[in-house]
């Protein structure tokens, strides 16, 4: 599909568009990334997932294709520098909003935001404040370590735990803030720590952390 007063073309991203959009990832691009275990280069090959391309190369994308649960994020919007952000989102988004409409049941898209100028664009095309997201800062120099007790112990993850960190996901959040088994996959490989909480014989809450060159980042989750 063409766009008119630019030589701008809009269709679905391909496994085969990997090294551009990682290019447009380098680039000092406008980007808006989700903050979940998935990196954006995981959900090519599932839709919806858009990209503009301007005389074959990729100028701007958009993807949030849905979860397993069903849950539907906002997992990317990046545009290359000297492109109109409002512009390449006026193409991209409301594409993508009619492939969901048509191709799946999904009733709402959420966005994790950070940057005023996306908030700006996701306020005029509809999209409601639900949450403010508050992050705590664990500095492990003035930290005090909570209190043991004797009834529960602890213990590292296993592969065999899944189904039970999973239901535990179910029982303890709102539905979008709840990982799928994909998810919770996918946080176990990339983990530098996960473990269990037992009582009773049967597991209570879990937490999976992992690092990155801002610091770190953990998810407890109890039921």
């Amino acid at each position: 599909m063409f766009l008119n007063d630019q030589e701008l073309k809009l269709r679905k991203a391909e496994i085969n568009d990997r090294n551009q959009i990682v290019r447009l990832l380098q680039k000092r691009s406008f980007i808006h990334q989700h903050l979940g275990w998935f990196s954006p280069l995981e959900w090519l090959g599932e839709q919806p997932y858009l990209v503009l391309e301007n005389q074959s190369r990729i100028s701007a994308a958009l993807a949030c294709p849905p979860d397993d649960d069903g849950i539907t994020w906002l997992h990317l919007f990046a545009v290359t520098p000297g492109m109109l952000i409002s512009r390449a989102w006026k193409a991209l988004w409301p594409s993508a909003l009619e492939w969901l409409e048509v191709n799946t049941s999904v009733q709402q898209v959420n966005s994790l935001v950070v940057q005023d100028k996306m908030i700006d664009l996701l306020s005029k095309s509809g999209f409601q404040e639900a949450y403010q997201v508050v992050i705590f800062v664990w500095d492990a120099a003035h930290a005090k370590w909570p209190e043991k007790t004797e009834n529960h112990f602890i213990r590292d993850m296993e592969r065999e735990d899944f189904l039970q960190v999973y239901e535990i996901d179910q029982i303890a959040f709102d539905p979008i803030w709840r990982n799928s088994l994909r998810h919770i996959e996918v946080a176990f490989q990339e983990k530098i720590s996960a473990s269990v909480v037992i009582i009773n014989n049967r597991i209570a809450g879990y937490q999976i952390s992992t690092i990155n060159p801002q610091g770190g980042a953990s998810g407890p989750h109890c039921g």
